[in-house]
């Protein structure tokens, strides 16, 4: 976006509407301060003195929530939105318990929370700028939506590789976990990338990024 939107005003630059940026240099300055906005502003483009340096963790702590009300107090909300009467605002809450001198955390994936640590780097990386090694993405061992039936321990049935249904429900809990990017802790070996099975668990991830994008999109124009 601030290489669309620097290139945009440099192509401009001699038009009477472009005036103020007739005589204009510093472009590169221009796009860090661009990129700085893209990667820190909150919903509809505000930026916030406390909440915009709050940083990223995909097992955060806090949430944001936005208040709609009259009753909104002016740190909440920007001097421009003061200005415009608009009651707007954001706040930092507490999603769990937050030990006395611990880092508070959000996330910046929104509804990508849930999805794989993959996934949730490759978003990280696309919007954001930055490779999280938060705990979460550090420990397999927390990845627990991301966590299948150990191909090794139990085989799956071809041609659909399927599971046993004993396998599927789990109910004495014996099943063995791993994902696909960990060794399983009982047998040891670790799945085989770019085999069937691979294949066919990035389609389905695949499928459920692309639903969640278009779910969140679809809530936020309704917003």
């Amino acid at each position: 976006i601030a290489e669309k939107a620097v290139s945009y005003l440099k192509a401009r630059t001699s038009n009477s509407t472009s005036n103020v940026f007739s005589t204009f240099k510093d472009w590169d300055v221009l796009e860090k301060v661009l990129l700085v906005w893209a990667c820190n502003s909150f919903q509809g483009g505000r930026l916030y003195p406390k909440l915009s340096r709050v940083n990223h963790s995909c097992n955060p702590n806090a949430v944001i929530q936005t208040i709609k009300s009259q009753g909104v107090p002016s740190a909440a909300r920007t001097k421009q939105d003061a200005n415009n009467g608009n009651h707007e605002g954001q706040r930092l809450l507490a999603a769990t318990r937050i030990d006395k001198g611990s880092e508070i955390c959000i996330s910046y994936l929104g509804l990508l929370l849930y999805a794989d640590t993959a996934t949730r780097r490759k978003k990280l990386e696309n919007t954001k700028y930055f490779k999280c090694h938060c705990r979460r993405c550090s420990d397999t061992n927390m990845e627990g939506a991301a966590q299948i039936p150990c191909p090794t321990c139990h085989p799956r049935e071809s041609p659909q590789l399927s599971l046993n249904e004993d396998v599927q429900y789990d109910d004495d809990q014996a099943v063995q976990y791993t994902t696909m990017a960990s060794t399983c802790s009982k047998c040891h070996n670790k799945p085989e990338r770019g085999n069937k099975l691979d294949k066919v668990h990035q389609s389905v991830c695949n499928k459920i990024v692309a639903f969640l994008d278009t779910y969140q999109g679809l809530s936020n124009a309704n917003k």
